[in-house]
């Protein structure tokens, strides 16, 4: 114990209150996290910032396709459960 510390009193050890392993269940947040990250998806899309330009011809519109894709079929997934 360094010369700065206080000794901990057994009483204020026994008042930190003692928890359980808790697990999160993220199960129930799912549906609202697709449609955040569907809405997400959409606001990238139509952004002219990107990734990859726009003005690539292919590479440009394969960044905005894939995303979009990903986030259809994760919302869709989500909203089948």
């Amino acid at each position: 114990m360094s010369q700065n510390q206080e000794p901990i009193e057994p009483e204020i050890v026994d008042e930190i209150p003692k928890q359980k392993n808790k697990k999160v269940n993220l199960s129930k947040n799912k549906k609202g996290l697709s449609w955040v990250f569907l809405t997400i998806a959409i606001i990238y899309i139509l952004s002219p910032i990107d990734i990859v330009p726009d003005f690539l011809p292919f590479l440009g519109w394969l960044d905005d396709f894939a995303v979009g894709a990903i986030a259809l079929i994760n919302f869709l997934n989500q909203q089948k459960k």
